[in-house]
């Protein structure tokens, strides 16, 4: 019989090493499309629990304002990372024929506290008031029904914090949502810290040193931005008021963050532009007519050189006519520059009409000033301008 015949040395050595390099080929190639899955999964769970919080938010700005009583307002807030308003977002009483008409929708298991506006003994402040300045608690009124019963719209409040929950990606925030005095809930993790609001505003809210648009983002900084509703029944209307009863859109933009096993950060973007549908419709009186501009403005570089004195006639609507003059807002540029700045606001009820533009920068400079008078909407008189030359630095 012959004998069966094995593989010899060589050809087993060949096998052998033609297996280690296919191996050596192909396991990175494995190992990088398992991590690939990986971040990509990652990714799609970050965006997805963005957009998830995008909805809800998106669905409850749509019905703010609705529900709202007498001088309660539809924002209450309006920063880069918090947003406040009033709305009838739930009802839990099925014979409140009211409610159920303006309610976003009904859940008879939600507590009766949570069903109606907040009365001024259970005034709340702002979730981020330490971050911020000025007093925020709110509401500092009651509201009610013209059947004297509470109001059904109810405060909501989303807000942006550093999310310091367990394993949190370092450096990130969270999104929350709070009703009233409830607890707040949770809705989005490992957001980067670009997420932000954004508010528009129509362009007779601007004067035209601010926009030249139709409509326009508030830019950061802008009237003590950010704003906070104050009023008060017998009391005036502020500024701020105001502005937020005209914001007819906010810009919600979330950054979602994945990070993977070697700490390398991938992003998802998503943004929507909500319409507030009910905005303007505010039932808080304002302001009459926009005021009169001051018929003279002078500007003079003073004898230091790093300052100007500023000089105007009061509006023909202070003091008389509408009476309705709350500031006069100054604003600079620098020539050859079109951008203007708004640099000072004086209020009314000074003694003079008058201030001094310092610190200013550049030797020899032209500098254009503009004012404007303004009142509670606030809506701008037409721009009384005036030139000054010659400026230049303390040494």
């Amino acid at each position: 019989m012959r004998r069966a015949r094995g593989f010899t040395l060589a050809e087993v050595l060949v096998a052998l090493t033609l297996t280690g390099i296919i191996g050596a080929v192909a396991v990175p190639f494995f190992v990088k499309q398992m991590r690939s899955v990986v971040v990509t999964a990652g990714n799609l769970d970050s965006q997805q629990s963005a957009s998830f919080a995008l909805n809800t938010l998106d669905h409850d700005l749509r019905i703010a304002g609705v529900g709202t009583s007498t001088n309660q307002p539809q924002l209450i807030e309006a920063s880069r990372y918090e947003v406040g308003f009033n709305s009838n977002l739930v009802t839990s009483d099925s014979t409140d024929t009211t409610s159920l008409l303006t309610a976003g929708y009904y859940d008879p298991s939600v507590a009766a506290a949570q069903t109606t506006s907040l009365d001024s003994t259970q005034a709340i402040s702002m979730p981020l008031t330490p971050l911020l300045t000025g007093s925020t608690n709110y509401p500092k009124l009651d509201y009610y029904q013209s059947s004297g019963l509470k109001s059904v719209a109810q405060t909501i409040i989303y807000y942006f914090a550093t999310d310091t929950s367990s394993g949190a990606i370092p450096t990130t925030y969270a999104l929350w949502r709070k009703v009233n005095t409830g607890t707040p809930t949770l809705l989005a993790r490992g957001l980067d810290t670009s997420s932000k609001f954004q508010y528009l505003l129509p362009a007779t809210y601007l004067s035209a040193a601010d926009s030249l648009e139709v409509d326009s983002i508030v830019p950061v900084g802008w009237r003590s931005f950010p704003w906070y509703f104050s009023y008060a029944a017998g009391n005036t209307l502020t500024s701020a008021d105001t502005l937020l009863s005209a914001i007819s859109q906010i810009s919600v933009q979330l950054k979602a963050v994945y990070q993977d096993e070697f700490g390398h950060r991938h992003y998802r973007s998503v943004s929507e532009a909500v319409p507030l549908l009910n905005s303007g419709l505010s039932h808080i009186a304002g302001c009459g007519a926009a005021p009169g501009a001051p018929a003279t403005f002078a500007a003079t570089a003073r004898p230091a050189g790093d300052s100007v004195h500023l000089h105007w006639s009061r509006s023909p609507d202070e003091g008389g006519g509408q009476n309705d003059v709350q500031d006069y807002v100054v604003y600079r540029r620098a020539e050859p520059s079109t951008t203007w700045s708004a640099v000072i606001t004086v209020p009314t009820g000074a003694s003079d009409t008058s201030a001094v533009d310092t610190g200013l920068p550049g030797s020899g400079q032209k500098y254009d000033y503009a004012l404007a008078a303004e009142d509670c909407t606030p809506s701008m008189s037409s721009i009384t301008s005036t030139t000054v030359t010659g400026v230049t630095p303390l040494p």
